[in-house]
């Protein structure tokens, strides 16, 4: 029972046991040091500071989404900013709707639509009607939405302003999933925290990682000057991939609190979920090589970790003292993991994901690489 020479005369058991130890280490180092680096993204911010309030243009592209819209047009319609206007990008087959949207225009002066009509022959990803909506915009200052999602506060745009500056042309904002009982919404939202805090914390490790473009802030000519923006009509699908470009740890400041948040109020389907987050996953391929690098290894590790522990066990007839070391580094690995991980759920809003964030990660380790197969495989540029 405890005779542990096989380890060493077995050469299949041995190099298990490397890569199951290699695994262990390179996972507490990644969780320690980036979330630390998430850490120091935390932003303090006070709606009575007083600070330069630029003109900013909200840019939202919508889709037959027009009942979603109806019910948060007032939020973005209400803010406490003094000078700031809406471009709505409306392709909508529905003319009801699309007439709709219209009046709402005439209605209000801060309100411009950009319709792109059945009879344009649109035939592109989400990246052309963005480029149109930024191009419409009469101010420098671009804030990118979307029509599903709705500013946690009236304070949204001024947050996210308070950051912007000469040094920080961009500002990366916090986006969640609407908070509901289920356990799919659960699950839901924890993977959504996960994709802010590694999207913050590659940043500020690596550089550049990617964009959510339900909340990002930049420069209308920096988007512009881009040579081949027209390249990217029919290869990205949200705008993530071109925006990226634009966001490195120098130039891109972080906003992460209450004011500046926003919500993703559609209800989704199991479906349409797994589609949304394969669709995030197949911008991927756009991301710099390290930060790539080092997200992949740590998917890779996560799920070598699980798996040799397992193996490891079976292969040695559950050995006593085998169990009990692969126990321990599993519970060594998943204290640090919860501490870190509960720390930063807090400060993005997710306090309310408890103990069972161990349940929700351990479905999405077998999960993810169902996600990467699918993103691989996705050959749906257009706009849907």
């Amino acid at each position: 029972m405890f005779n542990l020479k096989f380890i060493i005369e077995d050469p299949v058991v041995l190099y298990a046991l490397i890569i199951f130890i290699i695994a262990f280490a390179y996972q507490i180092f990644h969780l320690i040091f980036l979330r630390k680096k998430f850490a120091r993204c935390k932003t303090t911010y006070s709606a009575d500071a007083s600070y330069e309030l630029p003109p900013v243009s909200v840019v939202l592209c919508l889709r037959d989404d027009y009942s979603t819209l109806k019910s948060d047009i007032p939020v973005l319609l209400n803010q406490e900013y003094p000078d700031y206007e809406i471009v709505i990008v409306n392709f909508s087959t529905n003319a009801t709707y699309a007439e709709k949207i219209d009046t709402w225009s005439k209605q209000n002066s801060k309100l411009t639509v950009v319709r792109i009509n059945q009879s344009d022959n649109f035939n592109c990803s989400k990246v052309y009607p963005l480029a149109l909506g930024v191009k419409s915009a009469r101010n420098d200052i671009i804030l990118l939405t979307d029509s599903n999602c709705r500013p946690s506060s009236i304070h949204w745009i001024r947050s996210m302003v308070s950051k912007y500056s000469e040094s920080h042309t961009n500002v990366a904002g916090i986006s969640n999933y609407e908070k509901r009982g289920s356990f799919a919404n659960k699950f839901m939202r924890y993977e959504m925290a996960l994709y802010n805090i590694n999207l913050f914390s590659y940043l500020k490790a690596a550089g550049n990682y990617h964009v959510d473009t339900k909340n990002f802030m930049f420069n209308k000519k920096d988007f512009l000057s881009q040579k081949d923006l027209p390249s990217f009509f029919t290869v990205s699908n949200d705008g993530s991939a071109i925006l990226s470009r634009l966001a490195n740890k120098v130039q891109t400041g972080t906003m992460i609190n209450d004011y500046a948040q926003i919500q993703d109020n559609r209800q989704y389907s199991f479906g349409a979920w797994f589609a949304t987050v394969s669709s995030r996953y197949s911008n991927y391929k756009f991301i710099k090589p390290l930060p790539k690098f080092v997200k992949g290894l740590f998917v890779t590790t996560t799920f070598l970790f699980v798996l040799m522990a397992i193996w490891f066990m079976y292969y040695t007839g559950f050995n006593l003292l085998i169990c009990i070391f692969c126990l321990l580094l599993s519970l060594v690995r998943i204290a640090v993991w919860f501490i870190t991980t509960k720390k930063s759920l807090v400060d993005i809003g997710q306090k309310d994901l408890n103990f069972d964030i161990v349940l929700y990660d351990f479905i999405l380790t077998f999960f993810r690489p169902a996600l990467y197969v699918s993103a691989s495989i996705r050959h749906n540029k257009l706009w849907s």
